[in-house]
């Protein structure tokens, strides 16, 4: 299963929280995560690491890996692939952004 025959185009959740007067933004259903003194620093800090390891997981072909290492369910059904994110807990953060993968 490659990742060309997916969309690349979603939504992930993303929690956003200061720590120690740094703002996290953190995806944890991909364990990808950046950070900033501002909101919107963090946010594109995030942005920048999820293209990041978009890039580096299809051009070393381990996306898919690194999605099952993450909880993702991915299968065939009907020759198409199926992914679903890992079911979460809602986070003790705050949610504040959705961000486009």
């Amino acid at each position: 299963m490659a990742w060309s025959k997916f969309k690349n185009e979603g939504r992930v959740p993303v929690d956003l929280f200061d720590e120690n007067g740094t703002v996290v933004a953190i995806c944890p259903v991909l364990n990808v995560s950046g950070y900033g003194k501002t909101k919107q620093e963090a946010i594109e800090s995030f942005h920048e690491a999820m293209q990041a390891f978009l890039r580096e997981t299809t051009e070393h072909g381990t996306l898919i890996e690194a999605l099952k290492n993450n909880g993702w369910d991915i299968r065939q059904v009907k020759g198409e692939p199926v992914v679903r994110p890992p079911i979460k807990l809602e986070s003790r953060y705050e949610r504040l952004v959705e961000a486009a993968v």
